[in-house]
């Protein structure tokens, strides 16, 4: 129950494509996220159920995630992913 800090090795990916497969995959493969899986049409659900499951260590994880998806960088992101149907996402950092 008490915080503490702590580093760890992260996965490297060749594409956005590769990395959203991976993270799918590692949803799909652990029976722990059954329950978030069961809710992801409901994007405040999916992510308190990811968090009760373990997903995160931060226990702000949920909100903050939420508080993102409501902001204006998530609609620009969406809208890079939605022109990336018929261009590719520029491999740029902003």
């Amino acid at each position: 129950g008490v915080p503490i800090k702590q580093r760890d090795g992260f996965r490297a990916y060749r594409s956005y494509a590769e990395s959203f497969n991976d993270y799918v995959n590692f949803l799909q493969v652990n029976p722990r996220y059954t329950e978030a899986l069961s809710l992801v049409k409901d994007g405040a659900a999916y992510l308190r159920a990811l968090q009760r499951a373990g997903y995160a260590t931060d226990p702000g994880y949920a909100n903050k995630i939420q508080a993102l998806m409501n902001g204006p960088a998530f609609d620009d992101a969406l809208g890079t992913l939605k022109s990336a149907l018929t261009q590719p996402i520029p491999n740029t950092k902003g």
